[in-house]
């Protein structure tokens, strides 16, 4: 495999199935890429929101630079938006909903063990239990070429789902990553 620079991928790095690898040369190709993205999502609303995502969506930027000193510098960055965790009660969804709903609980529950793991030094971190804490564990395993930061969206009108959000989020700050230079 190959990433959009032409380099190698390396084979730690989890993929997909139906996974595309985009040549991003100007913003136009970015505003295209946004566009194609969003038209792809499924987001059907629900009684805590009306335009929920139905899946965690995941965007990796390869990028490789020469240092003024001759030295190639690879990076990759990692874009994702996790679908929204959700008590299928209280959002009223119901059968195929119900059950991705349930689907993105679960790899988020798994993907929080993940990061608690990694978070507090544990030799075993169970990424393996999810794809997407497969397709993560490049971003929060503290090495190589990535850099890894993490936005939380909250909303003042559900407070016990901003609550949980927040407690998913904490541990993410014990996170710490170290980004390498490849000779």
């Amino acid at each position: 495999s190959v990433n959009s620079t032409g380099s190698a991928i390396k084979e730690t790095e989890a993929r997909t199935v139906g996974e595309t690898l985009w040549v991003i040369k100007t913003p136009a190709d970015v505003a295209k890429l946004s566009r194609q993205i969003e038209m792809s999502r499924v987001a059907p609303g629900h009684a805590l929101n009306e335009r929920s995502s139905r899946s965690h969506c995941l965007v990796r930027l390869y990028s490789t630079t020469k240092s003024t000193d001759g030295t190639l510098i690879k990076q990759c960055f990692t874009f994702v938006d996790l679908a929204g965790s959700e008590r299928t009660g209280k959002s009223g969804v119901q059968g195929q909903r119900m059950s991705e709903a349930i689907d993105i609980n679960s790899s988020l529950t798994v993907l929080g063990r993940c990061i608690r793991a990694v978070g507090t030094g544990k030799k075993h971190v169970p990424w393996r239990d999810a794809v997407l804490c497969q397709l993560l564990r490049t971003s929060f395993e503290g090495k190589g070429t990535t850099h890894t930061s993490v936005v939380i969206n909250i909303s003042p009108e559900h407070e016990d789902e901003t609550l949980c959000t927040l407690r998913f989020g904490e541990p993410v700050a014990r996170v710490s990553s170290v980004a390498t230079v490849a000779g």
